[in-house]
């Protein structure tokens, strides 16, 4: 069996038993986590947090921990894979060569969310500056963006292989 495959399989078992294990963690904020990243304002950001209350923002503050991990096994999940399609595509071009990296660059934007978001929950209110909100919301939707581009990339350069 191909390295890359085999390494996309296990990294892909170890980012699925963190993932669960995050959710739990955070399965009753309301609203989700998600609300939260796409945040592009104070006023936004904070609003979350209000609404998920004292215990919400402990649970979200004490789930950065899975998550760096989490995105460190989604990165090397994303490479092999990419690798791994890749390696079937005779006539590489530019989409074949971006592919292995859009879930690494989506983990650096993630890290990146994760480390003004921990900066954010642990700063008074009005002490950061609006830029960094606007930053963090960027930053996730840059994540969520690459991350979601995975399938269509390959599926291009695939097609673009086969013609």
């Amino acid at each position: 069996m191909n390295t890359s495959l085999v390494i996309s399989i296990l990294s892909f078992a170890a980012g699925a038993i963190v993932f669960v294990k995050m959710q739990r963690r955070l399965e009753k904020l309301k609203p989700s986590i998600f609300a939260l990243q796409l945040t592009f304002s104070e006023a936004s950001f904070r609003n979350v947090l209000q609404r998920w209350g004292t215990d919400g923002v402990t649970r979200f503050k004490a789930h950065f921990a899975l998550d760096y991990v989490f995105l460190l096994t989604y990165a090397i999940f994303g490479f092999s894979l990419g690798a791994w399609l890749t390696s079937y595509i005779s006539t590489p071009g530019a989409l074949s060569a971006v592919l292995p990296w859009l879930f690494p660059v989506a983990a650096v934007f993630d890290a990146a969310e994760n480390v003004l978001h921990q900066k954010f929950v642990s700063a008074d209110p009005g002490s950061q500056p609006e830029v960094l909100f606007i930053t963090a919301g960027v930053a996730a939707s840059v994540k969520w963006l690459l991350l979601l581009s995975f399938v269509p990339v390959a599926a291009v350069a695939a097609f673009a292989n086969a013609a």
